[in-house]
């Protein structure tokens, strides 16, 4: 006797008939009356065949998503292999998946990059579905008091809730908002249509169930609508986006590709691949990774442009030094050391005679000179105008006098060419002994030592001990 699979319907009442059309069962997956099992594929009844001659048989009938389920004939050993082979593999994508949850938090926490939470709420409802869908869910949802109905209308409610989840992320973070702000809001009221379907299956599953198959068509048709539309918005923010874009579309085409054969096969009720439920756990994790790798190069691209902000706002944009700002901060959390007050000699005299162009010339080949000379002994910088500061960490008075001969020295012997001429630039030093309680107080000693080493003649370092 053969057993023919040909009916199922949304509640997953699974009939089956003889070859002769007979009803030989009606039952639930999970709820299969004994000696039938309910396992990680799905429902497994015992052929009636007990002649010794013939090792034990079952109807093993996959499918949980798809709108036909596949039945093979399997014997005892071949379905409990099959079943710890499936099973693991389960466990193996679902732990993956958890994996991916738990970095996604400590990189939110990490980058404080608010597209990490989308994306894990997103994760967390895709698992949801999954198990929601799963056919070990429908046996437990019984203990509980739910229907198998229920069960599955609460899976394709969390389903619309992870489109939702998807299509902000994608609207956020892929660049599509930005290059096409309506096609991506429609993306939005799509998913939050989808979303209302699935309520009004939810509530009328077991009250009336063909306008919960309405509701249904309705969601898998948001749910392609989707599919397609972000795929499109997708190819063209790729196209100008950069490699973010390049990389979400990626990590969205397999589950495009599964999504949208299920979501068609549940409008137009064609077979589906066997254990459906595996391939959607194996699309959303491509999708994870793939959108994992995408975010995880969307959060450097931003940090970049935050170290390029911060750069542009401390560093002189002439020069290359660190600016007055910078030079501020560093001085307030000084504790020990000496501070270098740098001001070249005659500056205006080389602006009347030579021009700013020349002037600012000066100034960079300056900004040269303090880093052959003290480069790696000191932070330095320019104040303002034509004046330079440089702090050096630790060391004594000798030391701090030493780097200071230095960049004169060098500043001295390296003149400036202008046109056929040369111009010898000279500096004037002031140093001073840096207070921590105190880095204003500092600054005004190494000032004054610098006005007296321009008093004294230029092209001098006076030090505020030896001032007085």
């Amino acid at each position: 006797q053969q057993y023919l699979v040909l009916q199922r319907d949304r509640g997953q009442h699974l009939r089956l008939f003889s070859a002769t059309g007979a009803l030989m069962h009606e039952l639930q997956p999970g709820a299969a009356p004994a000696p039938a099992r309910a396992g990680v594929r799905g429902v497994a009844l015992p052929l009636p065949i007990d002649d010794g001659t013939v090792a034990a048989l079952y109807v093993a009938i996959d499918s949980v998503l798809g709108v036909q389920p596949i039945p093979s004939v399997e014997t005892t050993d071949e379905y409990y292999l099959r079943e710890r082979s499936v099973g693991a593999y389960e466990v193996a994508l679902g732990s993956a998946l958890l994996m991916l949850i738990v970095l996604s938090l400590a990189f939110s926490l990490i980058l404080r990059e608010p597209g990490y939470l989308v994306y894990v709420a997103f994760l967390v409802l895709m698992l949801l579905t999954i198990l929601l869908r799963h056919p070990l869910s429908f046996r437990l949802s019984q203990a509980s008091g739910l229907a198998p109905e229920q069960t599955a209308a609460l899976g394709v409610l969390v389903s619309a809730l992870a489109a939702l989840a998807s299509v902000t992320l994608l609207r956020a973070a892929s660049g599509m908002g930005a290059l096409y702000p309506r096609g991506s809001r429609a993306m939005q009221w799509i998913a939050l249509v989808g979303i209302l379907f699935a309520v009004v299956d939810v509530a009328t599953i077991r009250t009336d169930f063909q306008v919960a198959q309405w509701a249904f068509d309705g969601v898998n048709l948001c749910f392609g609508a989707n599919a397609l539309l972000s795929a499109v918005l997708l190819l063209a923010t790729a196209r100008f986006g950069g490699r973010t874009a390049r990389l979400f579309l990626l990590g969205w085409t397999p589950m495009v590709l599964v999504g949208g054969w299920f979501s068609l096969g549940g409008l137009l009720g064609l077979a589906q691949a066997q254990n459906p439920h595996r391939w959607v756990m194996f699309a959303c994790l491509l999708q994870g990774i793939g959108w994992a790798v995408a975010l995880g190069d969307r959060a450097l691209s931003l940090q970049r442009e935050r170290d390029r902000a911060r750069a542009l706002a401390e560093l002189d944009a002439l020069t290359g030094l660190p600016n007055r700002r910078m030079l501020d901060r560093e001085l307030a959390e000084a504790r020990s050391g000496w501070l270098l007050i740098c001001d070249l000699d005659s500056f205006k005299a080389v602006n009347d005679r030579y021009g700013h162009a020349v002037g600012d010339r000066c100034l960079v080949h300056f900004a040269q000179c303090l880093r052959e000379s003290l480069a790696g002994a000191a932070v330095f910088g320019r104040y303002g105008g034509e004046e330079f500061l440089a702090i050096v960490p630790g060391g004594d008075l000798f030391q701090a006098r030493l780097l200071a001969e230095r960049l004169r020295e060098r500043t001295a012997s390296t003149p400036v060419f202008v046109g056929e001429d040369q111009h010898r630039l000279t500096v004037s030093i002031g140093i001073a002994e840096l207070d921590p309680a105190d880095p204003v107080y500092a600054l005004g000693q190494a000032d004054r030592a610098m006005y007296q080493a321009k008093a004294g003649g230029r092209n001098r370092v006076e030090t505020a001990a030896a001032m007085g």
